[in-house]
């Protein structure tokens, strides 16, 4: 028999999964998108300093630009595009650095301070928000471009956010949520990475289809993080340099010289996909696993021998480290959890690839594959062209 509070409940558990079902329909209704980049015109959200870099960054693609804020100059604005021009044009955005133009082509930037303006005489499938790092700013920003292009739902917004997390940036937003999309670069006229995540595949494969023209290397989030890729690396790296020198293990210089190695040595390496078919030697990527292994038990059993030579002097002897041994071997996967399946199989698939599957020895294909970089980069102690002196370096 169905009680009325049951009858309620049953209600209540068809409206939301009745919701649950609009919402997980909402991209399906959202009207197909092409995704080939058209060239034409991209409107800007923000003249400062990332802001002015994404204009001069689209300038060399070959955009037409609008930049809109009402808290800078027009000619602040083109001062800020001159002053990274040069960086831009040496990379090469709009193709050899020959036939960029030595000068920005100002011809093809206009300004409004007004958005609405902006958006109203601009037509554009491409908005680019790059408003001040501030939740509540960004999510007033980003529900007042979704209501000026609510009859407009292919035109992408994509916002420039360092930290903020995506489903915290549509709160506000009324009509096509689905269109907003984190689109995050590192410094735009520094460096081409640029990170992506929305909830519209369609939308999604828009953006990296436009960043891609547009001169930047874009990759996709599966999902979205405080901080995005790139920045929880970063902040991760920065941390513990800080540590390092708070603890007095080493001096700031010397963090610097750690991680112009480690970058080195990662992106010449390739090293996310190399480093275990690198220190495995001959017998690569096996033999990479069963040292990484030894490592982590061997250190998470000295971290438990120094705790239990802490805890009390009983804890003293050889049989000590037994039993430390013995907790890092029921405990090590709590304390350091196991590798992604799937890393170990990109890094399979690395491997067969550099050793032109198995026709080269590990140590062979992973030079051949290494050497390019080398060759544009020379690199040898004292002739580091990315090193700046200090106090470590004059030791």
């Amino acid at each position: 028999m169905i009680t009325p509070a049951l009858l309620s409940i049953l209600l209540l558990i068809a409206a939301y999964l009745k919701q649950g079902f609009a919402l997980s329909t909402e991209s399906l209704r959202t009207p197909p998108l092409a995704t080939k980049p058209q060239p034409g015109t991209v409107v800007v959200v923000g003249g400062g300093f990332i802001g002015s870099s994404f204009c001069a960054v689209y300038l060399a693609s070959g955009k037409r630009v609008v930049c809109s804020d009402p808290f800078v100059s027009e000619a602040d604005l083109k001062k800020r595009i001159e002053t990274v021009w040069p960086t831009v044009r040496a990379r090469g955005i709009g193709g050899k650095i020959d036939s960029c133009p030595k000068s920005p082509p100002c011809e093809r930037l206009s300004f409004e301070s007004s958005v609405e303006t902006a958006l109203r005489e601009n037509p554009t499938q491409f908005v680019q928000e790059c408003t001040i790092e501030d939740i509540e700013s960004k999510q007033e920003v980003l529900a007042r471009l979704d209501e000026l292009l609510a009859d407009q739902p292919s035109t992408i917004i994509s916002s420039s956010t360092s930290y903020i997390p995506h489903e915290l940036l549509i709160t506000k937003c009324k009509h096509h949520k689905d269109r907003v999309l984190v689109g995050h670069p590192t410094i735009p006229y520094l460096d081409s990475f640029l990170e992506i995540y929305g909830t519209s595949q369609a939308h999604v494969n828009a953006a990296q289809a436009w960043y891609s023209q547009a001169g930047f290397e874009a990759v996709v989030m599966k999902k979205t993080i405080p901080g995005h890729l790139f920045n929880s690396f970063l902040t991760m790296n920065m941390r513990h340099g800080n540590k390092l020198v708070k603890d007095g293990v080493c001096t700031p210089q010397d963090v610097n010289v750690v991680l112009r190695h480690l970058g080195r040595f990662m992106y010449a390496r390739h090293g996310y996909l190399s480093l275990l078919s690198t220190i495995g030697g001959d017998r690569g990527l096996k033999g990479g696993m069963d040292l990484s292994a030894k490592i982590k038990m061997s250190a998470i059993s000295i971290v438990f021998y120094s705790l239990l030579k802490k805890v009390h002097f009983f804890f003293k002897g050889s049989w000590v480290r037994r039993i430390a041994d013995f907790m890092a071997k029921k405990l090590q996967d709590k304390v350091e959890p196991p590798p992604a399946q799937e890393w170990i199989e990109a890094c399979g698939e690395f491997e067969a690839q550099v050793t032109k599957n198995g026709t080269l020895s590990v140590p062979t294909g992973l030079f051949q594959a290494c050497e390019p970089m080398f060759q544009r980069t020379p690199y040898e102690v004292g002739n580091d062209p990315f090193a700046i002196e200090g106090p470590s370096d004059k030791k």
